[in-house]
């Protein structure tokens, strides 16, 4: 025989659509080759097995006796953590009749393996998408989102649009602010802290108000303000108190604050370069 063996995921394909024009070549493989036709039935027979599964398992799902999968289920499926023989089987028939577990299991392995891999602003927006489409699935990545909002203010920066769900961005509980509808939140970071206001106006064009707050003496701050795209401007520093007014902008929109101190270069005091003794001969 001249032609080499057909691949599992060949096999697979022609099963799926045998009546492609690509697929003649392997028709002519099959009709000489016994050990590729048995495992074109192999596939074949695991292909309708699992769809049998499939099936079954999403009859049980909408019978209800198939529970939906706990977030802790779901990491510990994804981690592959000890299990016996019936705890592993019981997601595993679960999932492959639910899909919208399946989706939310594979969106869960997905942000996890970005939020240890990549530049911190793109794992900060790679959570902050996960929390705004699977927000029910948010305590899946409780651990490695608190890691990650502390990391970002040890740079400064406040992840307001993430922290509030892991309950590390205050919120104001005050009676006379949610009768009135203002929105007030407060984080703090490294050499600042971030107040943002969103007052109840009748005006059809949203406001925010930005509060920078510092105990060091800083004359000047960087304040880069993200909601889909970054803003960034220095502010003049009055007692330790910049207030920055945003319009088109609405509290629950951001999501991230960076304050960092700012320094101009000519305030800087000179490099003195040693001079060397030769030098002056």
């Amino acid at each position: 025989m001249k032609t080499k063996h057909r691949t599992h995921q060949e096999l697979i394909e022609y099963l799926d659509n045998p009546e492609c024009k690509e697929h003649e070549s392997i028709e002519k493989h099959l009709a000489e080759c016994d050990e590729c036709t048995y495992n074109l039935g192999l596939n074949d027979a695991l292909m309708i097995g699992i769809k049998k599964v499939g099936e079954r398992s999403r009859k049980l799902v909408e019978d209800g006796f198939s529970a939906h999968l706990k977030d802790e289920e779901i990491r510990r499926f994804i981690n592959n953590e000890a299990y016996n023989g019936n705890e592993r089987k019981e997601p595993f028939l679960h999932l492959s009749g639910c899909d919208s577990c399946l989706k939310d299991t594979i969106a869960v392995e997905n942000v996890l393996y970005k939020i240890k891999n990549g530049e911190l602003i793109d794992r900060i927006n790679t959570v902050y998408e996960f929390i705004k489409n699977f927000p029910a699935r948010v305590v899946s990545i409780n651990k490695e989102a608190v890691d990650l909002i502390r990391e970002a203010a040890r740079q400064g920066i406040a992840l307001f649009g993430i922290a509030p769900q892991f309950s590390f961005a205050f919120k104001s509980t005050k009676d006379s602010d949610v009768s009135s509808g203002k929105d007030y939140r407060k984080m703090g970071v490294k050499d600042f802290k971030i107040e943002v206001i969103q007052p109840n106006t009748n005006k059809s064009i949203p406001k925010v108000i930005i509060c920078v707050l510092t105990k060091e003496n800083f004359k000047q701050a960087r304040i880069t303000i993200c909601t889909e795209v970054e803003q960034a401007e220095v502010v003049a520093l009055e007692n330790g108190r910049a207030i920055i007014n945003k319009e088109n902008v609405k509290a629950d929109e951001i999501r991230y604050i960076k304050a960092e101190k700012f320094r101009r270069y000519s305030q800087q005091r000179p490099h003195r370069v040693k001079a060397n003794k030769n030098d002056l001969k």
